[in-house]
């Protein structure tokens, strides 16, 4: 029996080594493969990003259409009157999709008694809206964001300007997007609004994927010739978070430049079940114990014999 100690003890070494190696091996190779999964989640989110990217920049563009449809039938006539812009709008409205403006309006210069300056105020002369900030008879010089597109627009005339963020009562972000007309017998400023929230929630209802979110700020032409601080147009700012990754794009669209961050969450592309790396981390040590409970009774086994 006195010889059977030290056999005793180093078949335990033997049993015990066995079990940690075949562990931290499985340990290696899951965090390998982890890594290596989370990499390749990264490059995907990546070339996601920047197909999400210029999916909003056509979103957006979406309503230029209209635009550029108003502005060719102002400049190209003598003078348009109330009747036929109503009646132009509502026929391309029947042939668009569901980002068409809800509001737009042509503002021209005048002079009432409420007007506060020699130089004249800008007063919403048609309308497609009945109340708010495009109703008719609107002076848009009272209102700092309107006020400030209109400039812009002024400065490069012909050429549109996607004006500063103002927000609805209920708190939804707009802007106007806005280009000046001039025909023999009138000159005015064309707007149409910009819908961030239907926007943003197109791309969400039929392009975007789970696990990727959207931040999106800009900043607009200030009407002097400079661009404003940045201004929030949609979304919360990313909340820190080890299982997430922010990835930042830019785009300028009419003189306007955003600044978009997708946050990409942990079930972006996740696949389902659990991960290759958790299969290999819990089989390998499942595999080593029984190797080691194996050896051990091979030891036994041999040492009784």
């Amino acid at each position: 029996m006195a010889n059977l100690g030290p056999a005793s003890a180093g078949g335990k070494i033997v049993v015990i080594a066995i079990a940690v190696v075949g562990i931290a091996a499985s340990v290696i190779a899951s965090r390998s493969i982890a890594e290596s999964a989370r990499v390749a989640r990264i490059a995907a989110a990546e070339q996601e990003v920047a197909r999400q990217t210029a999916t909003f920049e056509l979103l957006l563009k979406s309503s230029r259409g209209a635009m550029q449809n108003l502005a060719t039938l102002f400049n190209g006539s003598g003078r348009v009157s109330a009747e036929e812009f109503t009646g132009t709008i509502e026929a391309l409205r029947a042939r668009s999709d569901a980002l068409f403006p809800d509001e737009m309006g042509f503002v021209t210069k005048s002079t009432p008694e409420s007007c506060e300056t020699d130089d004249g105020c800008w007063l919403v002369s048609y309308s497609t809206a009945e109340d708010g900030l495009l109703k008719p008879g609107a002076d848009l010089s009272r209102f700092a964001p309107t006020a400030t597109t209109i400039q812009a627009a002024l400065n490069d005339q012909n050429v549109m300007k996607i004006g500063s963020v103002y927000r609805e009562a209920d708190g939804a972000p707009r802007s106007f997007l806005a280009v000046t007309i001039k025909n023999t017998r009138q000159f005015g400023v064309l707007l149409s609004e910009v819908d961030y929230d239907r926007v943003v929630g197109e791309l969400e209802r039929q392009w975007l994927p789970e696990g990727l979110n959207l931040r999106v700020m800009a900043r607009f032409d200030d009407g002097t010739g400079g661009m404003s601080d940045a201004q929030d147009v949609y979304g919360d700012p990313p909340v820190p978070d080890d299982g997430q990754t922010a990835l930042e794009t830019s785009l300028a669209l009419d003189h306007a430049e955003f600044s978009l961050t997708w946050t990409v969450a942990p079930s972006f592309r996740a696949s389902v079940g659990p991960s290759s790396s958790d299969v290999i981390l819990f089989g390998g040590i499942v595999m080593s114990l029984l190797v080691a409970v194996l050896a051990g009774k091979r030891i036994t086994s041999n040492r009784q014999s």
